[in-house]
């Protein structure tokens, strides 16, 4: 399955790797406390899809102590008919005591903190663009049911179907980062789809402009799709295709993708350290995937795709491009 070329010379070695979190400590201590994988990837999370999970409201207006617990309606008897809702949800014991959330201790899980962003992009500057123009992470539900042929197109390559209001373009011109980097080296870097071309006629809900859905990534982080007994290379396209023969066998997906920026100051910098791919099937369905794959008949996977290549020393930062062997 795939290209051997993907895991023989563009897979990133360690060090190229590294320089992904380097000088970026939220991602370093992310990928720390996550599996690399024999793919150049990370498992992120378990394999869970990131939960903003918040202390239940009830909390808020209880006081904590330092036993680790709460004194809750100002330790007074709750009334008969005045049960809390939270309680509907809870385990009632014989001792006249309710289980609150199966015993376990109400945690609050952050986001990382680069999940929430949003870049302008100036260098896109046509009339046409109506609302707010921001790079952000994109979030989309898929189905095979909402399954849509190719997107047509006249002879001047305008849309003329059903999404002809966001005006799609073959080829976006202004890709944030794009311009940022020397013409002599554009040819490192692929205009590399958030939500890959093949996914998007599963969604109902995809109302970006294209330029809204790319970032600039290296060719191995966009295509790398090996995977046998003894080579792996993992990229996008080796899960995006997961993701569509999982469709295509009937599952519903929740699907979200965060590109990976570096906040500088006040502004970002102009190509992102990795991709974050999480999905979350939410019907009965598992994945499709390879079956010595760990996320056959699995129904969630997380990871971390590193912007990298075995034979590039990239300045994240201005978006200059070195030849490396290391």
């Amino acid at each position: 399955m795939g290209s051997e070329r993907y895991s023989r010379d563009l897979k990133p070695n360690k060090y190229a790797i590294e320089r992904t979190y380097q000088d970026f400590p939220d991602l370093e201590k992310l990928l720390n406390d996550s599996e690399k994988k024999e793919g150049g990837y990370y498992i992120l999370n378990k394999g869970k899809w990131f939960e903003g999970i918040k202390l239940p409201s009830f909390l808020n207006d209880s006081e904590k102590k330092e036993g680790r617990y709460y004194i809750l309606n100002e330790g007074k008897w709750f009334e008969v008919t005045k049960l809390p809702s939270f309680l509907n949800n809870s385990e009632k014991k014989e001792g006249g005591y309710y289980i609150l959330n199966e015993g376990k201790w109400f945690e609050v899980t952050k986001l990382p903190s680069f999940f929430d962003f949003e870049i302008e992009n100036d260098s896109n500057n046509s009339l046409y663009l109506k609302r707010n123009k921001v790079l952000k992470q994109i979030n989309v539900k898929l189905q095979k049911s909402i399954f849509r042929i190719k997107i047509k197109r006249d002879a001047d390559n305008i849309v003329i179907d059903d999404k002809s209001n966001i005006n799609w373009r073959k080829n976006p011109k202004s890709v944030y980062g794009l311009n940022n980097i020397p013409n002599d080296e554009k040819n490192f870097f692929h205009k590399g789809h958030i939500i890959g071309d093949l996914l998007i006629s599963y969604t109902d809900n995809f109302d970006y402009y294209k330029w809204e859905n790319y970032v600039m990534i290296t060719e191995w982080c966009n295509c790398a799709e090996t995977f046998n007994e003894n080579k792996k290379a993992c990229g996008m396209k080796f899960f995006e295709k997961i993701i569509k023969d999982s469709l295509d066998d009937g599952a519903r997906i929740d699907y979200r993708v965060t590109p990976v920026f570096n906040k500088k100051g006040s502004g970002y910098e102009v190509l992102p350290r990795g991709i974050i791919l999480e999905a979350k099937i939410i019907n009965n369905k598992t994945f499709f995937a390879p079956v010595e794959s760990e996320l056959n008949n699995k129904k969630t996977f997380n990871v971390f795709i590193p912007n990298a290549q075995s034979n590039l020393k990239i300045n994240y930062s201005n978006g200059i491009i070195y030849q490396s062997i290391n």
